[in-house]
């Protein structure tokens, strides 16, 4: 397998066509993640308020990040990228909190919120592996031959 210098673009292609379809099903995800948290997180206003849809604050951080989180570690084939992921997205989400309250009118960061973030990158970080074997099994079945 090639590693190419840029991050989201190795693809290990003898590992069947289901896998390369999700790496890039989990990089486009990936990446309207990361624009869809930076928007809702740094927009001043009611875009932001997922209180006001009936969704507990702590709540939405955290599904927010397990999502990334998901997304992230199933976007590389090469799993010595999986602390660098998370450090990473620990870095952006303690990031977005201290942006919040310094470049939002508004908008205010909380330690809660980046421990609520803190806790969806660990709680995505240990539901990853049950889910790629899930698709592993799932995978055989795709590829296996007909009886």
């Amino acid at each position: 397998m090639k590693i190419l210098p840029i991050f989201l673009l190795s693809v290990d292609h003898q590992t069947g066509p289901w896998r390369v379809w999700l790496l890039w099903f989990a990089r486009f995800s990936f990446i309207c993640l990361f624009l869809l948290i930076s928007l809702i997180s740094l927009v001043s206003g009611d875009v932001g308020d997922v209180e006001a849809m009936g969704i507990d604050d702590k709540v939405a951080h955290i599904l927010a990040y397990i999502s990334i989180m998901g997304a992230g570690l199933f976007s590389v084939a090469d799993a010595r990228y999986r602390p660098k992921i998370f450090a990473a997205l620990l870095i952006y989400g303690v990031g977005l909190e201290f942006g919040q309250q310094i470049f939002v009118a508004g908008r205010e960061g909380s330690v809660a919120d980046a421990l609520a973030n803190l806790l969806g990158l660990l709680l995505g970080l240990f539901l990853s592996k049950p889910v790629s074997q899930m698709f592993c099994r799932l995978g055989k079945i795709w590829t296996a031959p007909a009886p």
